[in-house]
């Protein structure tokens, strides 16, 4: 049997998102699009219930506060105060997040 890189590439981004292999290097738990439809509608549907309470005139204190669901792929202290200009990224950065891709699928 001819083993080559590029097959083994090849085989490892067929892997489907809950493999162990891709939960290993995506930090855990996958976030497909089921679970981001359903958290968006959960999110919608809370909207909706905020939305009816405060037609049919519910106290301010009453009505619950917007939901969010927290994505995996939301890092957290990434908040930044828009009243600020965006800092530039450094070279050290871009040398991390790009420096895989130039190596190649042989590392």
């Amino acid at each position: 049997m001819h083993r080559s890189p590029r097959r083994a590439c090849s085989m490892v981004k067929a892997l489907p998102e809950d493999s162990a292999l891709v939960r290993s290097h995506t930090g855990g738990a996958p976030w497909g699009w089921d679970q981001e439809l359903a958290a968006v509608q959960v999110e919608a549907t809370q909207g909706l219930a905020r939305i009816l309470a405060a037609g049919f005139g519910a106290k301010r204190s009453r009505i619950p506060k917007p939901l969010h669901i927290k994505r995996p792929y939301e890092v957290k202290g990434t908040t930044r105060d828009p009243t600020q200009p965006r800092r530039k990224a450094t070279v050290e950065e871009m040398m991390e997040i790009i420096g895989p891709m130039l190596e190649g699928p042989n590392g």
